[in-house]
């Protein structure tokens, strides 16, 4: 995506995707070119490339990227990542903006399950998840998983669902408004492999809903302040996340205080204060 910004007829060029291509417009038509990072750029090249592929693209990004005329990252991680690189490069951290609620009023009486939302692909790890839960099913018989989203593995997370005999503990539903099933489960899980700034971290958080997420680069460390809003737990690990998650229920009141504190800290997220830090930027280069 790219938008065309214009201030007092000049023009800077913010690029949300693509951005060699959005890089190399802005060179031929002179203007300046803003990036925006939307994932930290050890990520998902990690997990997919061996140490020469991952060396190689990595190296190209930052080629790329040397020729922005500034780079908008949406996590603290990625922003000191990028000023170790482009020490003279005009770099901010803008959080992805959220409507906050003034006051919700907690359900107390929350279905027994666990929640995780996003599209079924091998980044968010659904299938360790699913591991995961099948380590805690006899110390949690009556809590089901419920997954929802759409994608590309679904046949094969249904297939281990079968195969570890979790047809009725474990729920799939087609992607829908996550706020709905939020609010009344007792545990929203991220399993992800990297992420941006998820936001639906910050959703469950509008909502006080207790989050265990893994310590992927780059966001959820954030959102969580290091474990004090939420719980963290090891990237690709499903026995530690097993034991996390059983603690979790043992400790639901602490869970719970977590969520309150979470939801008293919303404001750093606020959508006017963070789309506010855009025009501020963008006008740095017109």
């Amino acid at each position: 995506m790219l938008i065309n910004y214009r201030f007092n007829k000049r023009q800077v060029i913010l690029s949300f995707q693509d951005h060699p291509f959005s890089i190399l417009i802005s060179k031929i038509k002179k203007i300046p070119c803003i990036i925006r990072i939307a994932n930290h750029p050890y990520g998902s090249l990690k997990y997919f490339n061996n140490k020469i592929n991952f060396f190689i693209k990595i190296n190209i990004k930052k080629i790329f990227y040397f020729f922005a005329s500034g780079i908008i990252c949406n996590s603290i991680s990625s922003t000191a990542f990028f000023k170790k690189y482009y020490r003279n490069k005009k770099i901010i951290t803008i959080y992805n903006p959220l409507k906050i609620k003034k006051y919700f009023i907690n359900n107390l009486n929350r279905n027994n399950q666990i929640v995780s939302i996003g599209r079924l692909q091998n980044q968010k790890n659904f299938t360790g998840l699913i591991k995961a839960f099948n380590l805690v099913k006899s110390k949690l018989k009556k809590t089901k998983l419920v997954i929802v989203g759409s994608g590309g593995e679904y046949k094969k997370l249904n297939f281990i669902t079968k195969e570890l005999k979790l047809t009725n503990r474990v729920i799939f539903l087609k992607y829908q408004d996550p706020i709905k099933i939020i609010k009344i489960s007792k545990l929203f899980v991220l399993n992800s492999l990297w992420e941006g700034l998820p936001n639906i971290l910050i959703e469950c958080q509008n909502y006080k809903t207790p989050i265990l997420s893994s310590d992927c680069l780059s966001g959820p460390r954030e959102i969580l302040q290091n474990g004090k809003l939420g719980y963290l737990t090891p990237v690709n690990n499903e026995k530690l996340l097993a034991k996390k998650i059983i603690y979790i229920f043992k400790n639901y009141k602490s869970a719970k205080l977590k969520s309150e504190l979470a939801f008293k800290r919303l404001n750093r997220f606020n959508e006017h204060n963070q789309c506010k830090k855009f025009e501020v930027f963008l006008n740095k280069f017109v």
